[in-house]
């Protein structure tokens, strides 16, 4: 129920909390990987062919069978709600852009990985200057 336990960690004393989100919100408003239209010549056809045309259709729209996605889309808006009420807790919060992706598309792994990996490099500077405030507070507190 915690996916970003930045609350945790600070209250077991943790100093600096780095979040890594992933949750890609496009999955929010169910935006379709194409435009496809629907087919208008349906009526010829019989019930069953009519059907399979829909639900290809209903495929092309929307990338997966529609109860998948709402499934993705439940699972992102958790997601985004529970960052967004713990983002408090979060020195550093990293979010890089994974809207080309699904939620569970782990074929395209290497290439998630090389964002993160980019998204993280770009907050190296931001990150080195909480660590050097961090430690002039506690610098300063031992005094």
């Amino acid at each position: 129920v915690n996916n970003v336990p930045g609350d945790v960690l600070k209250k077991q004393g943790i100093d600096m909390v780095i979040a890594v989100d992933v949750t890609p919100e496009r999955e929010m408003n169910l935006i379709p990987y194409h435009r496809v239209p629907l087919p208008t010549h349906l009526s010829a056809l019989s019930l069953k062919d009519r059907l399979l045309r829909y639900v290809k259709y209903v495929k092309a729209r929307f990338g997966t069978i529609l109860l998948p996605r709402i499934v993705m889309r439940v699972i992102a808006i958790e997601g985004l709600e529970i960052t967004r009420t713990k983002s408090r807790y979060f020195d550093i919060h990293i979010k890089p852009n994974l809207e080309a992706f699904d939620l569970f598309d782990f074929r395209h792994l290497p290439e998630i990985v090389e964002i993160g990996e980019q998204a993280g490099r770009k907050e190296i500077e931001k990150i080195r200057q909480t660590i050097a405030s961090l430690k002039r507070s506690r610098d300063e507190q031992k005094k």
